[in-house]
């Protein structure tokens, strides 16, 4: 039996499985027998891995050594802060084929360890410097798997706020960023909330060499706010009156907006000529279930403008987006800032 014969496979950061090719097969291993060393140096520089176990199959097609030193994630040894690929020789006589005949490869022949240790997803945190992106790291990096998208990512996760279920890509999205996940949350009104998150199909995820990952049980990551900022849509409107609709409940800087309020105060209205007086708002009444404010206005020419004030905020503390929307009605051309 040869190099050629044989294959060296790391299944695990303590697991090491050699396997006998071309209807060869093992009858007899030792521990002492294996050793390991840094790839490429032909044994001249050797790795301790502590091999306490070299068990051999019932076939006798593989020899599994358990190790007492882990390897890394991609099954490599770290050395002096630096991670190095091994390469596994086999010394003496004491590892025997079929024919009894000694296994015995060269360290000049080594055969290299191949990675098949899958990633291992670590605890999901928020991403630093965030409050709507929850980091999933992995003891190595990762990537998608083939043929899988963004979207189909997302729904590789099954996200919670409480005991309710995120839709993937409508509530959250998911990308790899530097070789872990960061999962973006996008649900309106998730403020300081406790997110459940829970990898529910890893085999969306590889490592560098294809391997699949393992996933945790459910983990929760606290102090989640979203940041996705509520929207404002001229929706109505005539020469004495204005409707804006929200994509969010209103608040007030931190307190919620009660239903038929008068909130004037948090709007202003200018326009460019006063051909038909001082444009003015009478009065502006918030709609809590519907997320409308009515405007009653005076003086409204050809072209005017409402802006909205920076305190109106959703109830994660988004202000209303700043893009501007124009409609016109009653031959008034509204712009909203």
């Amino acid at each position: 039996m040869t190099a050629a014969d044989l294959k060296v496979e790391a299944t695990g950061k303590n697991t090491i499985v050699v396997t006998a090719l071309n209807d060869y097969y093992f009858t007899a291993a030792d521990v002492n027998a294996f050793k390991v060393e840094r790839d490429g140096t032909d044994g001249t520089n050797l790795y301790n891995l502590g091999i306490v176990a070299a068990q051999l199959s019932a076939d006798g097609k593989t020899i599994t050594l358990t190790t007492s030193v882990p390897l890394t994630a991609d099954a490599k040894y770290t050395d002096s802060g630096a991670d190095y690929a091994v390469d596994l020789f086999i010394d003496g006589t004491a590892v025997k084929d079929q024919n009894g005949t000694p296994v015995t490869i060269a360290n000049t022949a080594s055969i290299d360890v191949q990675d098949k240790i899958k990633a291992t997803q670590q605890t999901p945190v928020l991403k630093t410097a965030t409050t709507d992106v929850i980091v999933v790291p992995f003891d190595e990096a990762v990537a998608k798997a083939t043929g899988i998208t963004d979207d189909l990512l997302a729904s590789a996760f099954e996200v919670k706020v409480g005991t309710t279920t995120l839709t993937p890509v409508v509530d959250y999205t998911a990308a790899i960023v530097t070789g872990k996940v960061e999962l973006t949350i996008i649900k309106n009104g998730v403020n300081n909330a406790d997110v459940t998150v829970k990898l529910v199909k890893p085999e969306y995820l590889v490592d560098a060499n294809g391997n699949g990952v393992n996933a945790l049980d459910v983990k929760t990551v606290s102090g989640v706010i979203e940041k996705v900022s509520p929207t404002a849509t001229v929706t109505s409107g005539s020469a004495t009156g204005l409707v804006l609709t929200f994509s969010e409940a209103l608040y007030n800087g931190t307190t919620p907006i009660a239903d038929g309020a008068d909130v004037a105060s948090l709007f202003t209205a200018t326009d460019a000529v006063a051909t038909n007086g001082t444009l003015t708002i009478v009065s502006a009444t918030y709609n809590a279930t519907n997320k409308t404010v009515t405007f009653v206005i005076s003086g409204a020419d050809a072209t005017d403008t409402i802006t909205v004030a920076g305190t109106v905020k959703d109830a994660a503390g988004n202000v209303v987006s700043t893009s501007t929307d124009v409609a016109t009605f009653g031959g008034t051309t509204w712009t909203l800032n």
